[in-house]
């Protein structure tokens, strides 16, 4: 699959594009087919090294995408094959004004 990655250096001049073996879902994750991504002002930060310049790389720095739902791995049946989704930063802030507990479960949070 072809990816576009921080591999050592920070800066938007040293995204490179890469080509990666596609994933296989482990326990309780599924594989999407992306159909569209984006690069935010997060991901604009983590890709200068201003959010968090300790992360480890290679690293895919995108925050905001769509897809369709292709492989499932065991015991994942939240989803299934064909679902349409888009992934979420805040994993439990659904609706309305966010609070600390929101903030705690941010992906990548330092």
């Amino acid at each position: 699959m072809k990816v576009y990655e921080i591999n050592g250096e920070f800066g938007i001049d040293r995204l490179k594009a890469s080509d990666r073996p596609i994933p296989v879902p482990r326990s309780n994750e599924v594989l999407i087919k992306m159909h569209a991504v984006s690069l935010n002002a997060r991901d604009l930060g983590v890709i200068d090294g201003f959010y968090n310049p300790n992360l480890n790389t290679p690293l895919i720095p995108v925050s905001d995408g769509v897809g369709e739902v292709v492989s499932l791995g065991e015991n994942s049946n939240k989803f299934k094959i064909g679902d349409r989704v888009s992934g979420i930063f805040t994993q439990s802030w659904i609706t309305g004004e966010p609070t600390q507990q929101n903030w705690i479960s941010t992906l990548g949070s330092p």
